[in-house]
């Protein structure tokens, strides 16, 4: 058993600006993959094992935001920080010259800190809906970077409502250049390519609450290198019913 307390305080300074500030703990078990992956790449040479020794994550997260909402339009913002003990991260295992094998592992201390910042405005009929994101990361015991958590990212989308009921979206992610692996001294040894990936998304609703979407998401296939896991073109459709909402156009 675990508790994990949260402390937040919402203060409406103006009636167009609205102040926020959370204080709390967090708490995570190791996944199934982490505990029990075993994983090997024979094209690339390398292999990932999972650690049924993992211990779980525990934080303490600190934020403070402010939101400012006019007639047709928004921005927000939070600056936030996170000290972690026993962050899972992947190291390697074999010696230099081998082929490589990671496993997960238990860092003993890190904290991850940076900036949120969103906005959107209405112009024309469009919505467009911007975001930017920085973060920075640290190992404690090496003073180096976290793997896998990008410096930079970013969002663009625009939404239109159209003839026919058609409602649409068109969302651009871009995600910076990000720490992948490790090598035996920790020092960081392979990084993702920063690459920005296309949404679309099309819907309509109904009678009866329900919604038909269709989309695809990473629409021109875009693959960069040191990509693990499916980011190829995902088209996808969709029904979804929410009982009892009104048909809007």
């Amino acid at each position: 058993t675990r508790v994990t307390p949260r402390l937040a305080a919402r203060w409406r300074a103006r009636d167009a600006l609205v102040l926020r500030a959370s204080v709390g703990d967090g708490f995570r078990v190791p996944d199934f993959k982490e505990l029990f992956m075993f994983f090997t790449n024979t094209n690339a040479g390398y292999a990932v094992l999972g650690n049924t020794a993992l211990r779980p994550e525990s934080s303490r997260n600190a934020s403070v935001g402010a939101e400012w909402t006019g007639g047709t339009g928004f921005v927000r913002g939070q600056l936030f920080h996170t000290w972690y003990r026993d962050f899972i991260e992947t190291r390697p295992v074999t010696r230099p010259g081998e082929a490589p094998v990671f496993r997960y592992f238990n860092v003993d201390d890190g904290r991850i800190g940076g900036v949120d910042v969103e906005g959107g405005v209405l112009v024309g009929g469009w919505r467009i809906d911007a975001g930017y994101g920085a973060l920075a990361t640290r190992d404690a015991a090496t003073g180096l970077p976290l793997l896998g958590r990008p410096a930079h990212s970013g969002r663009l989308a625009l939404l239109r409502t159209l003839p026919f009921g058609l409602r649409t979206s068109v969302t651009a992610v871009a995600t910076g250049r990000t720490p992948m692996e490790r090598d035996t001294t920790g020092a960081v040894t392979s990084w993702r390519d920063a690459f920005t990936r296309i949404d679309l998304r099309v819907a309509r609703r109904f009678a009866q609450g329900l919604e038909l979407a269709v989309g695809a998401d990473n629409l021109f296939d875009t693959l960069p290198a040191q990509w693990a896991g499916f980011t190829r073109r995902h088209v996808y459709t969709a029904l979804t019913w929410h009982p009892g909402r009104p048909v809007r156009p």
